[in-house]
């Protein structure tokens, strides 16, 4: 190998390893920056426990399988509201509700764009480039769809639905049981009832999305799994009726 040879590819290898160096650095400050302006939105919709009566209505993982009596006296006929999601439609009105999982990354507004499906696969809450994106809803779905899926990546950082894997140890579902789902009409709580690890295949993808009158309620979220690109985690929560 002359010397020509042996210069053109250490310049190449240069350029390769600046290029990953650089794409790297830039996707690790988006994703920082996604979850900084997550947190603002999340704080920013925030209402004090003294505008809402508090949450004592809410699930309880304290001990295992306890579950606050929703026929308790005094009990509210459905939870108590703690964020202020229209001041989030205010912002964006694709912006359709908000959804929580103690002690988890899952902590985020939820988009809902019927005329596009993967409007914020993308994009951030503001519209604007973003790996992460934002978690959005099926557009088949009905808003009272008795199976809602919510689909979000699988960040390797733990962020968005990246750790939705966690809930395929046993442990750790039981000590993450429950899920809100909060819109401007209400808060809802949810229970997990599953997990799969499957594909875009699934028939649970298909399973009751269009109704909206019969039968329980369920809230599901899809993310990425795996090396295959049709590999998918969805964990499967069912709505507490109160």
């Amino acid at each position: 190998m002359n010397n020509t040879v042996r210069i053109i590819l250490i310049v190449v290898l240069i350029i390769v390893f600046v290029s990953s160096s650089v794409l790297l650095g830039f996707v690790i400050y988006d994703a920082q920056r996604s979850e900084e302006q997550f947190d603002y939105l999340s704080g920013l919709i925030e209402l004090p426990p003294d505008s809402t009566g508090g949450t004592p209505n809410a699930p309880t993982t304290s001990q295992p399988g306890a579950i606050t009596n929703p026929t308790a006296p005094n009990a509210p006929a459905s939870p108590p509201i703690t964020r202020n999601v229209k001041k989030l439609k205010e912002m964006n009105s694709d912006c359709i509700g908000w959804i929580y999982i103690e002690d988890t990354k899952v902590n985020y507004p939820v988009m809902y764009t019927p005329k596009e499906a993967e409007k914020y696969l993308r994009k951030n809450f503001y519209g604007k480039y973003s790996t992460g994106g934002v978690p959005f809803i099926d557009i088949r779905c009905p808003l009272n769809s008795k199976n809602l899926i919510i689909y979000g990546h699988n960040m390797k950082n733990g962020t968005m639905f990246g750790g939705l894997k966690n809930y395929i140890n046993e442990d750790y579902r039981k000590a993450h049981k429950f899920l809100e789902f909060e819109t401007a009409d209400g808060c809802w709580y949810y229970e997990v009832v599953d997990v799969k690890v499957t594909n875009v295949k699934d028939a649970w993808y298909d399973y009751n999305i269009l109704n909206t009158t019969e039968g329980d309620t369920y809230l599901t979220l899809s993310t990425c799994h795996g090396s295959d690109k049709s590999g998918r985690l969805l964990v499967i929560f069912k709505k507490i009726i109160f």
